[in-house]
C-alpha cells in the first residue's frame, strides 16, 4: 500500500514495518532506501527545539522533495507531523498526501485553544494564561491559592519544549526560559499523575481507537520531558480508570469526526485525583507510534501507517482492529538522558547512530525496545531473539 509513498519524518525506525521503499528522515542509517540528515552534516540536531532548529529541519525537507519531483513529477509524501505540511512552500504542498483540512491542524497546534475546546466536552485542569513577562512563582500561587509545582505551557510544543515546571527552587531558570511578550496557559502540577497516550484514526466512516500506553516523562530538567512509552504497563496501571479514557476519547473524536478531520494522531489524558484530565491532540503520528507498528505487524494487522493512508483511499472504511495485547515498552535516549532500565533486555534502533556525529543540545541518539514493563521492572523475556 505505501511501497509508492516517501516517507517524510523524524526517525528512520518510525517508518519500520510499514511497507516504504524510501524515507527521508532526521536520525538514520542512510541506507536501503533511507536518506538522514545526520549522515548528510555528520551532526545530530534536536528536532523538538522548534525555536533553534526549524529551519533547518523544513529546509531539508524541502530540499528532498525538490529533489525526487525533479526525477519524478508523481512522487508522493506521507509527512509524519500533519501540521508540519504548513511550513512548505506552497507550490510543493500538492506532494503531500494523507493531509486533513489545514484549519483544523492549526487549531488543534495551538495548545491554548485545545484546551478551550476540550473543557466544553470533557474533564480538563484548570488554566489561566499570562504573559511571561507577568509569570512567577508567586503570580502562580496567588492565582491558585495555594504552592506546589507549576505547569508553564506555550501555544506550540512538542517533547517537552515550551512546556515548563515552574518551583519554588527553579523559578530563576524557568522564567529565563520564557518569553516576555508570549502567552502561557498556567495549571497546577498533579502529583502522582499517570500520563496515558491514546493513537486514534478516523475516516469517513469510523473512528478507530489504538491500544493505549503509558507515557514516561522526565521532569528533571525545568522541562516536562518525554522520553518512551510502555504499553505493558497500560492497564495494570490505569485499572477501571481505561473506561473513562476510552469514553473521553470517543467523545472528542466524534467531534472531530463532525468537524471534518480524517487520519491519524493521538490524544493525551493525565490521571490524577481518580479523575481524567485532557491534556492535548497531536496531529501526527506519535513517539510511541513504531512500537505499536510492531505488534501489528508481527499480528499480520494493518500498521497505524497503513491504517492513517486508508482514511484517503477507497470507500473510506476501517478494518476491525482486534483487542490485542501490546506487551512492550520503548525508551528514547538522548545526550541528557541515558539508559535508566539497564536490567531489561533491549534491542537498540540506532538510527545511524555512532559517537563520530557532533551532537546538538539533549539530542536523540538511539531508541531501545522492551520486551515487558519497564515502568513495573518486569522484563518478561529477550526480544532480541525475536524475528525483527
Amino acid at each position: 500500500m505505501l511501497e509508492n509513498i516517501i516517507y517524510l519524518g523524524t526517525r528512520e525506525s518510525d517508518c519500520l514495518w510499514c511497507g516504504y521503499k524510501k524515507s527521508y528522515t532526521f536520525f538514520g542509517s542512510g541506507k536501503h532506501g533511507n536518506v538522514a540528515l545526520n549522515k548528510l552534516l555528520n551532526c545530530r540536531y534536536n528536532h523538538n527545539n522548534l525555536i533553534k532548529n526549524n529551519d533547518i529541519f523544513t529546509n531539508y525537507f524541502v530540499n528532498c522533495i525538490k529533489k525526487e519531483v525533479s526525477n519524478n513529477p508523481n512522487a508522493k509524501f506521507c509527512y509524519y507531523n500533519k501540521f508540519g505540511y504548513n511550513y512548505l512552500p506552497d507550490e510543493l504542498k500538492k506532494y503531500i498526501v494523507f493531509q486533513s483540512k489545514t484549519d483544523l491542524l492549526i487549531f488543534l497546534n495551538d495548545k491554548h485553544s485545545a484546551h478551550k475546546w476540550a473543557s466544553k466536552m470533557v474533564g480538563t485542569l484548570d488554566y489561566f494564561y499570562a504573559k511571561g513577562e507577568k509569570i512567577n512563582y508567586n503570580y502562580c500561587s496567588k492565582v491558585f491559592k495555594s504552592e506546589g509545582r507549576f505547569v508553564i505551557q506555550a501555544r506550540e510544543s512538542l517533547g517537552g519544549i515550551g512546556t515548563y515546571l515552574l518551583t519554588k527552587t527553579n523559578e530563576n531558570k524557568v522564567l529565563n526560559l520564557l518569553s516576555p511578550n508570549e502567552e502561557y496557559s498556567i495549571s497546577q502540577y498533579k502529583e502522582n499523575n499517570i500520563s496515558v497516550n491514546v493513537h486514534f484514526v478516523i475516516s469517513d466512516k469510523d473512528i478507530l481507537l489504538l491500544p493505549p500506553s503509558l507515557q514516561i516523562i522526565d521532569t528533571s530538567n525545568e522541562m516536562l520531558e518525554y522520553f518512551g512509552c510502555d504499553y505493558a504497563a497500560y492497564y495494570d496501571v490505569v485499572g477501571n480508570m481505561h473506561s473513562k479514557v476510552k469514553r473521553d476519547a470517543m467523545i472528542l473524536l466524534e467531534n472531530l469526526k463532525k468537524q471534518g478531520y480524517r487520519g491519524v494522531g493521538g490524544i493525551d489524558f493525565l490521571i490524577a485525583d481518580n479523575k481524567v484530565y485532557f491534556m492535548e491532540i497531536n496531529a501526527r503520528y506519535q513517539s510511541s507510534t513504531s512500537v505499536l507498528n510492531y505488534v501489528l505487524h508481527k499480528a499480520k494487522l494493518p500498521t497505524v501507517n497503513e491504517l492513517d493512508a486508508m482514511c484517503y483511499l477507497g470507500d473510506g472504511s476501517l478494518p476491525h482492529i482486534p483487542d490485542i495485547k501490546v506487551p512492550y515498552s520503548k525508551c528514547a535516549i538522548t545526550s541528557t538522558i541515558s539508559d535508566r532500565f539497564p536490567n531489561v533486555p533491549s534491542i537498540k534502533l540506532r538510527d545511524g547512530y555512532t559517537k563520530r556525529e557532533k551532537l546538538d543540545d539533549e539530542v536523540y541518539l538511539y531508541t531501545l525496545l522492551y520486551k515487558g514493563s519497564i515502568l513495573l521492572n518486569k522484563g518478561k523475556g529477550d526480544v532480541r531473539n525475536e524475528n525483527k
